[in-house]
């Protein structure tokens, strides 16, 4: 998967680009533009954060998405567990 947050070279680059798609704006990066919701972006950056840690338990990817929040990314936190949790069955 190709996309702003898989292109993203720094957490900082992640919450800049979580926190544009929150403000409707368009998150550009070598190769396009990734248009989807900050839920969605949280989510995939949870996922794979927690499958690269190799700890992909519901607990694990929360903590990723705690994560985000603190370093300072503005996302409805529940939308974005849901979307992370679901990419373990994708």
């Amino acid at each position: 998967m190709t996309n702003a947050i898989t292109e993203a070279a720094s957490i900082e680059q992640v919450v800049e680009i979580i926190n544009a798609s929150k403000a409707g704006d368009v998150s550009e990066y070598f190769g396009g533009s990734d248009t989807r919701e900050a839920e969605e972006m949280a989510g995939q950056y949870a996922w794979e954060a927690a499958e690269e840690s190799g700890y992909t338990d519901d607990g694990s990817i929360e903590a990723q998405l705690d994560f985000l929040v603190e370093v300072g990314a503005e996302f409805d936190f529940s939308a974005a567990l849901e979307n992370a949790i679901s990419r373990k069955k994708q």
